[in-house]
């Protein structure tokens, strides 16, 4: 194990210096001034120029990449140009509703996936199967920026039990999470389903019944187990998502999280800040997977000596 944890590590602290370098470039390369952005298209020369040289921006590329590589050392992002508030500062703010909605999704999603797909699986081909794929298809074919006005006309114009926007409270979360909630359930209940059949079907599974074990300990104590990793992949690549915000539906009900702050540092070309968000939610995605890694190796061993 301490081989496959080491390479583990390796590999994670090499991603995340090419995140940071990449990010980096590719923030630097985009076309457009963002001083002028600050300043508005009136500004003078010399206030341009002046700023220019306070934010360090007159120096050369490379001097600027391992200024900012010397800064991550230490977490610090860097201030916004908008404001002039520390970027650190601002993502703290934001990510308390990003990590409460991605908590509430993914609660909501796999109470809802897991079951479902368990009975899928256990009904092939039968009407409770049938039914299931259907919704879950549906739900994959609803976007979220469709799905979440529906939500809205339907619980805060018709029937006015919900907030429309914004935050506060648990009732200002319930429409985004069951919102993002929705469209991850549907694709969960398929890999659920898909992993559980799979390892239905393997001789293993004829053993253990002909021993006469019972189906839920044949489900608890063998298919489940192998069943996991397909299903911890999925739920791994759903959390990374989600830390880093889900973009389309904060915009949609106004949630002041990670995705909207992406979005108007974005919107006013406040280029610091939009680089030390896409890094923090890099980080955040990377060391996930990180973990995801090391569950894979509790789970199935075999997988330290395959890699």
């Amino acid at each position: 194990m301490k081989r496959y944890v080491l390479k583990r590590i390796a590999l994670f602290l090499f991603s995340l210096l090419a995140a940071a370098s990449l990010v980096f470039f590719l923030i630097h390369l985009v076309p457009g001034d963002p001083l002028v952005s600050v300043l508005g298209e009136g500004a003078h020369p010399d206030d341009i120029l002046r700023l220019q040289q306070e934010l360090g921006l007159d120096k050369p590329l490379m001097e600027r990449f391992w200024h900012f590589m010397g800064r991550l050392l230490s977490f610090d992002l860097g201030r916004s140009l908008f404001d002039g508030n520390l970027v650190w500062s601002s993502i703290m703010d934001h990510l308390p509703n990003t990590l409460l909605l991605a908590a509430m999704a993914m609660c909501l999603a796999w109470s809802m996936a897991f079951p479902l797909g368990v009975y899928a699986a256990f009904r092939e081909n039968k009407t409770g199967d049938t039914l299931i794929t259907f919704f879950s298809t549906l739900g994959l074919a609803v976007p979220n920026f469709v799905l979440g006005p529906l939500l809205i006309i339907l619980f805060s114009v018709m029937w006015g039990v919900l907030p429309v926007s914004g935050s506060g409270g648990f009732k200002h979360l319930v429409l985004p999470a069951l919102t993002l909630g929705s469209s991850m359930a549907a694709l969960s209940t398929h890999i659920v389903k898909t992993a559980v059949a799979r390892e239905l079907a393997e001789p293993y599974v004829l053993f253990a019944r002909a021993r006469g074990l019972s189906e839920f300990r044949v489900f608890w104590h063998h298919i489940l187990k192998n069943a996991l990793l397909s299903i911890i992949t999925l739920a791994g690549l759903q959390l990374g998502a989600l830390t880093g915000g889900a973009i389309i539906t904060e915009k949609v009900f106004a949630l002041p999280g990670m995705g909207m702050l992406l979005i108007q540092a974005v919107t006013r070309r406040d280029y610091t800040t939009v680089q030390g968000v896409v890094l923090f939610i890099t980080f955040a995605y990377l060391t996930i997977h990180f973990f995801v890694d090391i569950l894979y190796y509790l789970l199935d061993p075999r997988i330290a000596h395959d890699a």
